[in-house]
């Protein structure tokens, strides 16, 4: 049995990592102990540990190491607080889930990155397990090669200037995960109301597909849309963010393809989160390499992001 334990004990680790390490748990009660949850403020570290089952609760990590030494640990952590703790983290030499993005910027992703070398880092791109992304690369890898992609990521009111750093980076790495890796090959940057950036790009895959991207932060709306198409096959792919998963296919003028969420099905599993943990559990509890995305991986994702979020409107 392994101790797992949990760095950050903030909205988004509470509402994505923690409901899916709880759920682990409960699956593979022989395989993991929740053994504790950390956080700056204490008093959240307490309420994130009897939420979610953690025996126990701390306010630095050194003092979790020193009382209970975990056996894997899932860093969730502000932003500008990634670099400082993974660097912490790296010295315990256990295995980590670190949340994306690497940093506060490129320079930083690239520190990260050197730190980590070789050492067993997975980083948190939940997109890459989302159920839905994956039935549908799934089945487009049946028909045959994909020769286009497309993703679109649209929200209300995101209008921070780091926005494609921060979150376009899920479209992105999406992205090089369907297709890449991936080269821009030209962008469009535009200004929209109420404030913002959006921006459009051309890209390519290794195999000369073309894929595009649209990312519209101030669009009035949620939603995260991909399509794949071939030689008489096209399918899309709605991740679950914010609403059900959901895959439709055509194939030589028919419809041939509908799935769709459970309407009951937890959102950490309906998002990749408990995918994505449950691979990175798995992994070091048999002993195995960690699967992707690696921080060379995430490293990828995030030179095009840079790439694009230089570019003003």
């Amino acid at each position: 049995m392994i101790n797992v334990a949990l760095i950050g004990a903030g909205g988004h680790s509470l509402s994505c990592h923690a409901p899916a390490l709880q759920l682990y748990a409960e699956q593979h009660p022989d395989e993991v102990r929740l053994s504790a949850v950390c956080d700056l403020d204490e008093g959240k570290a307490r309420e994130a540990a009897e939420a979610f089952g953690f025996t126990r609760c701390y306010a630095s990590i050194d003092r979790l190491f020193d009382a209970a030494p975990p056996d894997a640990v899932v860093s969730v952590t502000p932003i500008p607080a990634t670099l400082a703790v993974t660097r912490q983290l790296l010295r315990r030499e256990v295995p980590l889930l670190i949340e994306k993005p690497l940093g506060r910027d490129l320079e930083e992703a690239r520190e990260i990155a050197d730190m980590v070398g070789g050492a067993p880092v997975m980083v948190s791109m939940n997109r890459r397990f989302d159920p839905g992304l994956n039935r549908a690369l799934l089945w487009a890898r049946e028909q045959g090669p994909i020769r286009y992609a497309r993703g679109a990521q649209l929200r209300p009111g995101r209008d921070e200037p780091d926005f494609v750093w921060g979150t376009g980076i899920h479209l992105i790495d999406a992205l090089n995960y369907l297709v890449g890796p991936l080269r821009l090959i030209q962008a469009t940057a535009m200004p929209a109301a109420p404030g913002g950036c959006w921006r459009a790009a051309t890209l390519e895959g290794p195999d000369s597909e073309i894929v595009s991207l649209e990312m519209l932060p101030t669009a009035g709306r949620i939603e995260e849309r991909f399509r794949l198409a071939g030689d008489e096959y096209c399918v899309d792919a709605w991740t679950h963010f914010a609403h059900p998963w959901r895959v439709e296919a055509y194939q030589n003028f028919e419809y041939v393809l509908q799935e769709q969420a459970a309407p009951d099905i937890p959102a950490c599993v309906g998002n990749g989160t408990y995918g994505e943990t449950e691979a990175f559990l798995s992994a070091v509890i048999d002993g195995r390499p960690l699967p992707g995305p690696s921080v060379q991986d995430a490293l990828h994702s995030s030179m095009l992001a840079a790439e694009l979020q230089a570019m003003s409107a």
